[in-house]
């Protein structure tokens, strides 16, 4: 138990009255709802550990690959150099590849209520919009 909840102002109250049961209650279920945030943070952090591995794997699988390509580049270059042809007719050198980001998740845009409203929802809503439009036009 919390001792402020206990003594407020240092001095005692009834632990039978209602409304310091009720305040227990809230802050428990408060403490509660601390915890499961924890648990979706933590669970959210370890999904972005994993996706981050992964993308860092493909990463260095994009590195190899372009190394290896410009060996042969250059192998190849070698050997047209060796048969004295003109360099404007050399193949170009491999561009080297991009890092892969992370797939993006539904994107949310903060509303001034306080609650965020995705895209998808909005294109919904767009469309039922249309909708109702032309029925007010009919009549």
């Amino acid at each position: 138990m919390d001792w402020k909840k206990l003594f407020p102002e240092g001095k005692g109250c009834h632990l039978t009255d209602e409304a310091f049961t009720q305040e227990l209650e809230h802050v428990e279920h408060k403490q509660q709802g601390k915890e499961a945030e924890k648990d979706k943070q933590k669970a959210s952090r370890a999904a972005k550990r994993s996706e981050k591995a992964s993308i860092e794997a493909e990463w260095c699988k994009l590195q190899e690959k372009h190394v290896e390509d410009v060996a042969k580049w250059v192998a190849v270059c070698k050997e047209l150099a060796a048969k004295n042809v003109l360099k404007k007719n050399w193949p170009k050198k491999p561009v080297r590849p991009l890092k892969p980001k992370h797939a993006p998740g539904p994107t949310e845009i903060p509303v001034a209520s306080g609650s965020a409203v995705t895209l998808g929802d909005m294109a919904q809503d767009d469309e039922t919009e249309s909708e109702d439009s032309g029925e007010e036009f009919e009549s």
